[in-house]
């Protein structure tokens, strides 16, 4: 699709989405055969060291790419000096919402994001500890003889569950069947882990599922498209949407 080279990169990775379901393919074929070699090594160096890696000279051959899901834009609310809600809790980069970017990421946004935003979260935080100040108390010691109800084994399941259904249901192209479909699951999945503690591990599949659900819970309840949230039965923009979710415990 030449036409869509120069589109936002919502309407790109649809497109190369869309043409990966046609031909049953995992990829689509990236040519730069019209940029000189040396132009090419001198512009992107680490993409052709990664391919050259593994086999390929992307100076001569076409690179296979497939798009990836930005699942949501935005994520920890945060003021611009990176401080959350939670004391001595900071967030900057990608998994803030700090106000600098819609709902469409590009890569300039995400530039702001880390340095500007990383920085001043730095230095709020060094401010934050300079004044003797304590956050919620550091987290106790695990004890090494509470062992999690279900092996590593069913974490390691349940986590490439929760990676595949959010990439079916809540990934490039989305409807409310696949929407409701996810979060039935995902609740019932809370109820498999909700007594599950003792490791690092632990922690983070029910933290994982808990992400995907408000993720999959906003993108249901946001009947329109809008950048990367795109929903096939509600293709348009609605101006009534103009705004952000937020969801807080409680």
């Amino acid at each position: 699709h030449p036409e869509k080279e120069l589109a936002p990169r919502d309407v790109v990775s649809r497109a190369i989405f869309q043409e990966m379901k046609e031909t049953e393919s995992s990829h689509v074929l990236l040519s730069l055969e019209k940029i000189p070699a040396d132009l090419i090594q001198k512009r992107f160096p680490n993409i052709a060291r990664t391919c050259k890696n593994r086999g390929l000279d992307i100076t001569r051959e076409a690179i296979p790419v497939a798009p990836a899901a930005h699942y949501a834009m935005g994520g920890v609310e945060t003021d611009v000096y990176g401080r959350t809600n939670i004391p001595g809790l900071y967030a900057a980069g990608e998994v803030a919402n700090c106000g600098v970017h819609g709902a469409n990421r590009l890569a300039s946004n995400s530039l702001l994001d880390g340095l500007v935003y990383g920085y001043r979260a730095i230095h709020s935080a060094l401010e934050y500890i300079s004044r003797g100040a304590r956050g919620h108390g550091a987290a106790s010691k695990q004890d090494p003889l509470v062992k999690p109800s279900i092996s590593q084994a069913d974490i390691n399941q349940y986590r490439e569950r929760i990676r595949r259904l959010m990439w079916e249901e809540v990934g490039i192209v989305r409807n409310g069947r696949g929407l409701e479909r996810a979060l039935k699951l995902l609740s019932e999945w809370r109820n498999d882990l909700r007594n599950l503690e003792g490791t690092r591990e632990a922690d983070e599949i029910q933290n994982l599922r808990l992400v995907a659900e408000l993720i999959t819970r906003a993108a249901l309840e946001r009947t329109e498209s809008r950048g990367a949230h795109y929903r096939s039965d509600y293709p348009e923009t609605d101006p009534v949407w103009g705004r952000h979710l937020t969801y807080r415990a409680g």
